[in-house]
């Protein structure tokens, strides 16, 4: 997959995310928990409002846009309205 410009900087902000605050626990296992803690209303779905409140959770709503990431949903086939919209957590994990 080609990895645009957003998706590779929400990459980089969970992933740097990861190394400063969880660099003992396996990066998979990091993944599962933050997007299982992302999945709020536990519908298997992240939504962009979820990625909105996740990046806010860690500190990092500074540093991407909902334009930039309704633009991630767009380009991963997942885009529309961005409260009902969302990328099946399994994706995600594989995103991350």
């Amino acid at each position: 997959m080609d990895t645009s410009h957003n998706l590779k900087k929400l990459q980089d902000i969970i992933e740097d995310y990861r190394k400063e605050n969880y660099t003992q626990t396996l990066p998979k296992r990091f993944k599962k928990e933050l997007v299982g803690a992302a999945d709020r209303d536990s519908d298997g779905y992240i939504t962009q409002l979820e990625i909105g409140q996740l990046l806010e959770n860690i500190g990092a709503d500074e540093l991407m846009t909902k334009e930039e990431i309704s633009d991630v949903f767009t380009e991963l086939g997942f885009g529309g309205d961005e409260s009902k919209t969302g990328i099946p957590v399994v994706e995600l994990m594989k995103i991350l």
